[in-house]
């Protein structure tokens, strides 16, 4: 049986395999995908995005923005997490 969130991983590998995004970016894509029946949470995202950031897989960059707004973190994949990410398809 998969473990759960493997599924999530996969569909955040894939989509920082395009482009690096951050999690609004992230969670707008996934629940394209998903569907208006099931949406993903944000409190289902960040763990996972955690989860992938400690294990190497994925990097968190801080953005500056303009006008005092609160910096933006844009996650995108290591080297690590294209090989896992390949891994996984397999």
């Amino acid at each position: 049986m998969a473990r759960r969130g493997a599924a999530l991983e996969l569909a955040v590998l894939g989509l920082l395999a395009d482009s690096p995004m951050h999690g609004y970016e992230l969670r707008k894509h996934v629940n394209g995908l998903l569907g208006w029946t099931r949406l993903l949470s944000y409190g289902t995202l960040y763990p996972c995005l955690k989860q992938l950031t400690r294990g190497g897989f994925i990097a968190a960059d801080t953005e500056t923005s303009p006008r005092g707004k609160r910096p933006r973190i844009v996650y995108r994949l290591t080297a690590e997490g294209k090989e896992y990410f390949t891994s996984l398809l397999e």
